[in-house]
C-alpha cells in the first residue's frame, strides 16, 4: 500500500537527520578534547602577550650595557637577538632577574612556551626580589601554549598572583572574571 511507503520515507529522513546531528556532536566533542577550539581565557592571554608585552620598560640609570641592548632589541621586536644577549647575560650570572625576564618574554614572543615556562620557573625561585612577576608570566605562557591541563595550571597560577598580591594582579583579575 501507498501509505506505508510514505512512513518509510519519513523514518528514513528522520534517521538521516539524527545521524547528521550525532556526527556533528561527535566532531564538536573531539574538537574540545583536542583543544581545537580555543577557550576565551586562551584568547585573552594571547591578546595580552601580543599587545601588552611588546614593550619592556627601560629602567633609567641601568648601567649594564648588555641588558640595555637586550631590552632595546626586545622593544624593536627582534626577539631572537634579544634572547641571545639575555642568554649571554645569564651565562655570566645565572640568577640575573632582568636577564631572566627578558629571556622569558622573548621566548614567549617567539612562541617557545616550554622554554619560557622553564625560564620563568627559574625567576620564580628568586625569593629576594621585591616584586617578582614570574607566576603571572608563567600563567600567561601556560594559557597561550594551550596544551592539556594548561588552562587549569594557568588559572591556579593566576589565583596565587591574586592571593599573594603579586605583579600582574590587575590583569589576573580581568582574566579570571
Amino acid at each position: 500500500p501507498a501509505y506505508r511507503t510514505g512512513r518509510r520515507k519519513d523514518r528514513s529522513k528522520r534517521n538521516q537527520w539524527i545521524g547528521i546531528a550525532a556526527s556533528l556532536l561527535l566532531i564538536i566533542s573531539i574538537g574540545y578534547y583536542f583543544n581545537w577550539f580555543q577557550s576565551n581565557l586562551n584568547v585573552e592571554a594571547n591578546a595580552i602577550v601580543s599587545n601588552n608585552l611588546k614593550i619592556y620598560p627601560v629602567h633609567l640609570g641601568e648601567d649594564k650595557s648588555n641588558l640595555k641592548e637586550a631590552i632595546h632589541l626586545y622593544n624593536e621586536q627582534q626577539y631572537e637577538k634579544s634572547s641571545l644577549i639575555a642568554m649571554n647575560i645569564l651565562k655570566e650570572n645565572p640568577n640575573d632577574a632582568e636577564g631572566l625576564k627578558i629571556l622569558g618574554l622573548a621566548q614567549m614572543q617567539l612562541k617557545a612556551y616550554d622554554e619560557a615556562i622553564n625560564t620563568f620557573a627559574q625567576l620564580d625561585k628568586q625569593n629576594e626580589l621585591i616584586t617578582n612577576p614570574a607566576k603571572y608570566y608563567m600563567a600567561l605562557a601556560h594559557l597561550v601554549r594551550n596544551q592539556k591541563d594548561d588552562e587549569l595550571k594557568g588559572k591556579e597560577l593566576l589565583e596565587i598572583v591574586l592571593k599573594e598580591n603579586l605583579p600582574g594582579k590587575q590583569e589576573a583579575i580581568k582574566l579570571l572574571e
